[in-house]
């Protein structure tokens, strides 16, 4: 499982990857610096507690309500533009319906992730392109 969380400084957040409770990223090089104004990370913020509300009730196996928040997280990200952010948004749907089979609906969550992580913070891609394939190979 993959964390992802924001160190804040000002209006400069430091987006910074764990996996496996160790730092996956761990050079001031490989881990990319994101301006956002004071409105943005307040949005951010509203948006990575419903993600993370998503992720809670994914843990849980009440995988309506994960989508739900997942939904919502989206909705907040979009409002400031938060493409990385919503593309993560739209990647855990896309693990949920996998997990419950309906892959066809899941490779459209992942398509549309990739598509805004792309666009957006190119470690963040690469970091969810590897996600990808470790969930692909499940």
């Amino acid at each position: 499982m993959a964390i992802f969380y924001a160190k804040r400084s000002g209006d400069i957040i430091n987006v910074v990857t764990y996996k496996n409770n160790k730092e996956y990223m761990k050079s001031k090089t490989e881990t990319e610096t994101v301006s956002l104004t004071p409105q943005q990370i307040i949005t951010r913020e509203k948006g990575v507690k419903l993600n993370n509300k998503g992720l809670y009730y994914k843990t849980k196996c009440k995988y309506k309500k994960a989508i739900k928040y997942y939904k919502k997280a989206i909705r907040e990200f979009y409002t400031s533009n938060l493409k990385s952010d919503m593309g993560i948004a739209y990647f855990n749907i896309g693990s949920v319906y996998q997990k419950i089979k309906k892959y066809d609906i899941a490779v459209t969550y992942y398509k549309k992730a990739i598509s805004l992580i792309q666009n957006g913070n190119s470690q963040q891609y690469l970091s969810l392109s590897t996600h990808l394939t470790d969930h692909v190979s499940e």
